[in-house]
């Protein structure tokens, strides 16, 4: 390696590239928290192919799970045709982004809406960062006192928006679809109900503690501009 790095600015480019990884992996997988279906009220039997139609004796559970993150979900029930008061439904097996953003087919929850924007942001400046971290391990000159500002700057605004969604997202969990479809009644703002948090929420909220540590490093990452003069080096 022939970058102009300090030993912690080697640090922090192979932490750089860890953090983008592991932030743009838990902001990405559904499974931010996860259930069994459950339907608040209505009592669901006699499936075949994943249909399951309303019984007055019975009342069965399917043991799919169902997952659920900002944008994107795995295995819903199908209401088209009827809306939860339909006599069958049918489960969905497949992942997959929200129809809209908004709306009945959209994004349930305003916290969640936010928290898809945030953290697409906060993921998309790390991917940045870490690109320039990758180069400047190979490449001399590039990782220059301007570039290294910004490059610090991102992280601490990622780390601002990562938080903030991590801290928010489970403010939606009293959203109407998701007490319906998973959570249960029971389900209110930071309160899970019926379901529980999944791994990618776990790794998301350990990333915001590793953005904040190679932010921190980014001041450091540099080697001066009198050692860098001293080598020829064009700041």
């Amino acid at each position: 390696m022939c970058g102009n790095l300090t030993i912690c600015g080697y640090l922090w480019a192979i932490l750089s590239i860890l953090v983008a990884a592991s932030t743009s992996v838990g902001y990405y997988y559904a499974e931010w928290i996860t259930s069994e279906p459950h339907i608040s009220s209505v009592p669901v039997s006699n499936a075949t192919n994943n249909v399951y139609c309303n019984d007055e004796n019975v009342t069965q559970l399917a043991t799919i799970t169902f997952t659920f993150s900002t944008f994107r979900r795995c295995n819903y029930w199908n209401f088209e045709d009827g809306g939860t008061d339909a006599t069958c439904y049918q489960i969905v097996e497949k992942c997959g982004r929200y129809k809209d953003f908004s709306g009945d087919s959209g994004i349930p929850s305003v916290a969640w809406q936010a928290g898809a924007i945030m953290g697409g942001i906060g993921a998309g400046l790390l991917i940045m960062v870490a690109l320039v971290a990758f180069f400047a391990l190979f490449i001399k000159g590039i990782f220059n006192k301007y570039v290294a500002g910004m490059c610090g700057f991102f992280q601490f605004l990622a780390f601002g928006l990562v938080a903030a969604t991590v801290i928010i997202y489970p403010i939606g969990f009293d959203a109407k679809r998701v007490q319906s479809e998973a959570c249960g009644t029971g389900a209110k703002a930071f309160d899970l109900g019926d379901c529980s948090f999944g791994w990618p929420y776990w790794l998301s909220a350990g990333s915001v503690i590793a953005i904040l540590l190679v932010a921190c490093l980014s001041p450091v990452a540099r080697k001066n501009d009198e050692s860098l003069y001293k080598r020829g080096y064009v700041i």
